[in-house]
């Protein structure tokens, strides 16, 4: 497996065998995203990248536990995901014999769930670097790797460690270990019966990694201005001293390919859309009676109780 996830990228017989990702030039953005978050080094240019997008001077050396990209629509967040998972997966070994996961978790519907295992699956069909951490090869892989799909099963390398994507259900992966969680479009994680479970399932993410090292990284779009996407925003954005790497940027900003005339219409139809799906912004007041920020101004935190003032009896 290649050192770092940038040089597995690069490599066509590694993640660069992916027909996604054998031109890097319209990736860039996301380049820098994952130098940042596995503390690779940076050019100058990559660094005004960096800043630009994360409000922060300097990447932490030694990168980040938690990682964040809260980024507008159709910016490539599933590819990505993807390859995240199935780099860590593949160099990741299982120790004391127990199970090792490597983790995607997506919005409780079948097709999103489905979308997201494949593209992290795709990488050991393509690659002929992954493809011998496969049980099955040759002829056996591609019959495998659709076998694995139907079922919607975990696909399980040589090393022993399980790739495989889950529901937006807290209970769904709680007591796995995992290498690596990857939540794809967290703002948006409500269940089958309607209750938001954004919170539950990031705490829950945190605790299969506790005891790996593991990364918990997460790419969604945001929403509005409440959740878990929009508390992790406003507690570690721009915070030099964080150990959450949180890059927000424009859908066009993380994918160049986007057309103008997409982008245009977004803008005119639909302006609130337009804010949040290609900007790449939170939008104020909705799912909430009151604006948080209204809200929290007027609470004291800390103060659990108060004594009884004469002057309001």
């Amino acid at each position: 497996m290649a050192e770092t996830i940038v040089d597995a990228l690069r490599d066509p017989a590694n993640l660069g065998a992916l027909p996604a990702f054998r031109d890097l030039a319209t990736w860039s953005a996301w380049l820098v995203f994952l130098e940042a978050l596995y503390g690779l080094p940076m050019t100058p240019p990559e660094l005004e990248v960096f800043q630009r997008h994360t409000a922060r001077q300097a990447p932490r050396p030694g990168g980040y536990p938690e990682g964040v990209a809260v980024v507008g629509v159709q910016s490539g967040k599933s590819r990505v995901a993807g390859a995240l998972a199935a780099f860590e997966a593949a160099r990741a070994r299982p120790e004391g014999g127990g199970e090792l996961h490597a983790i995607l978790v997506a919005q409780d519907h079948r097709g999103a769930i489905r979308t997201l295992g494949a593209y992290a699956r795709e990488p050991f069909e393509a690659s002929p670097v992954l493809q011998r951490l496969v049980p099955e090869r040759a002829a056996g892989l591609r019959r495998l790797l659709r076998r694995v799909t139907q079922r919607e099963d975990a696909l399980t390398l040589t090393s022993g460690v399980v790739v495989a994507s889950y529901p937006c259900r807290p209970a769904a992966v709680r007591g796995l270990r995992a290498c690596v969680v990857v939540i794809d479009e967290l703002a948006f994680f409500v269940a089958t019966d309607g209750r938001p479970t954004d919170r539950e399932m990031l705490r829950v993410a945190r605790g299969r990694v506790a005891t790996t090292g593991g990364k918990v990284i997460v790419l969604s779009s945001p929403y509005a201005e409440t959740g878990a996407l929009w508390e992790l925003h406003r507690r570690h954005y721009g915070r030099e001293d964080s150990l959450t790497l949180i890059w927000q940027a424009s859908a066009s900003a993380m994918n160049p390919t986007l057309g103008a005339d997409y982008l245009d219409r977004m803008r005119d139809e639909d302006p609130d859309a337009f804010r949040s799906e290609v900007l790449g912004l939170f939008r104020a007041g909705i799912s909430s009676l009151f604006d948080p920020e209204v809200l929290e101004s007027a609470v004291d935190v800390g103060v659990r109780e108060r004594m009884p003032e004469e002057a309001a009896r």
